[in-house]
């Protein structure tokens, strides 16, 4: 993550959102992985 950008950089604020979404999402994701292989395989 680059925090100094073209513009004007982001805060230490800004940055604890970015990463509290980066863990939502990743929680997310996982939990989809979990539940896609709790299925089993299709039979395709």
């Amino acid at each position: 993550m680059q925090g100094t950008a073209e513009g004007a950089p982001f805060d230490r604020d800004e940055l604890n959102a970015l990463l509290d979404l980066a863990l939502l999402g990743t929680a997310e994701l996982a939990g989809i992985q979990e539940a896609t292989l709790a299925e089993g395989p299709t039979g395709d």
